[in-house]
């Protein structure tokens, strides 16, 4: 049982550091993207935690959620980098524009499905779980 839930928190965490958080296409799907995305955050989290509390002798390590955390965070920051470089840019292409609408979208949408706060050093998130 231990080792079903243990392969099944790798395989999120995988996908969870490894997903790519631009999402091309309509709102639609990349709502239904986001929320799926934060289901398995979800999952992971409380599975972990789970695992922690019942088995101290085991260590965790490999399903350490702020690793996660961090590395989403590292993505959402180059998002918000790759948005102002384009905001700031002197001359814009038709290209840039449609690259700005995308990036721009999937900011908005993080910030509704995950807490996001902006500070001048980094960009912090705090999931809504």
């Amino acid at each position: 049982m231990v080792s079903r839930v243990t392969r099944k928190l790798k395989q999120v965490k995988n996908e969870a550091i490894n997903a790519d958080i631009v999402v091309e296409g309509f709102e639609e799907e990349r709502e239904k993207f986001f929320k799926k995305f934060v289901t398995k955050l979800q999952f992971m989290q409380e599975a972990s935690d789970e695992l922690s509390d019942h088995l101290v002798s085991q260590k965790w390590d490999s399903f350490e959620f702020d690793e996660v955390c961090e590395k989403l965070n590292k993505k959402i920051k180059e998002l918000f980098d790759e948005v102002k470089s384009i905001i700031e840019s002197k001359s814009l292409k038709k290209s840039d524009l449609d690259m700005f609408r995308v990036k721009h979208e999937t900011l908005i949408i993080l910030k509704k499905h995950l807490k996001v706060r902006h500070t001048k050093q980094n960009l912090l998130i705090h999931l809504f779980f």
